[in-house]
């Protein structure tokens, strides 16, 4: 992560989004002993699945989630990385996101690049 990073939501002092100006507004998300790195517009579709998704009630498989009926886990898929979470951990990784985006949106580079994105798709 870079030194000019500045947490803008936190959960823990493993868990917590991070934004730095440097690298073309890169979005650091941190979860226990992962850290994505994530363009603006990934953060952004990230966030809005999350969003759309309140609860995990019924196992599915798409782009982002794999669960099974015996699982107490779903798979959340960012890219080719998986995060195994637990309905509490989903809660609060939801939370954190939203948090997180609500704080970029007051950013001024923040608001740039999603008015770009929502443009583009």
């Amino acid at each position: 992560m870079c030194n000019h990073t500045r947490i803008i939501a936190k959960l823990s002092e493993y868990r917590f989004v991070g934004y730095c100006n440097c690298c073309d507004g890169i979005i650091h998300l941190a979860w226990d002993n992962l850290t994505l790195h994530l363009a603006p517009k990934d953060f952004a579709r990230l966030e809005d699945f999350l969003g759309s998704n309140r609860t995990l009630s019924e196992p599915r498989q798409d782009g982002f989630l794999e669960a099974s009926p015996q699982a107490r886990t779903t798979r959340l898929w960012v890219g080719n990385v998986g995060l195994r979470l637990e309905p509490l951990e989903w809660a609060e990784l939801r939370h954190l996101c939203f948090v997180a985006r609500q704080r970029l949106r007051q950013s001024p580079p923040m608001a740039q690049a999603e008015a770009a994105w929502r443009m583009t798709n």
